[in-house]
């Protein structure tokens, strides 16, 4: 609303006469610009039929049974035709925790 009522102001408003007239009727001369050139696409793998993607929250006390099911997935692993993506929470001071895989905490 604003911006309409501020557009009706500026057109209500006298302009002084210009001194020098544009030519409006001339073709508009706009510099050539060509786009930039794009790199060759690299080589990529084809793209699989299938990804299956897995969280696992193991900020409790089942964080050793998701440690086995991460590892479980590991050994099985991806293939050509499906990518398997998982993501394991864990923290400290949990009652079960486990040093299995490391003691990282986090995703």
């Amino acid at each position: 609303m604003f911006k309409l009522l501020a557009a009706a102001l500026v057109l209500a408003l006298p302009y002084p006469s210009l001194a020098v007239k544009p030519d409006l009727t001339g073709a508009l001369n706009f510099p050539e610009v060509s786009a930039p050139s794009q790199p060759a696409p690299a080589d990529r793998p084809a793209a699989k039929e299938w990804t299956v993607m897995v969280f696992i929250n193991g900020k409790n006390d089942l964080e050793a049974a998701g440690l086995y099911n991460v590892n479980q997935m590991e050994m099985a692993g991806s293939d050509a035709n499906m990518n398997v993506v998982v993501e394991l929470g864990r923290m400290n001071g949990q009652h079960g925790d486990t040093a299995l895989d490391g003691n990282w905490t986090g995703s």
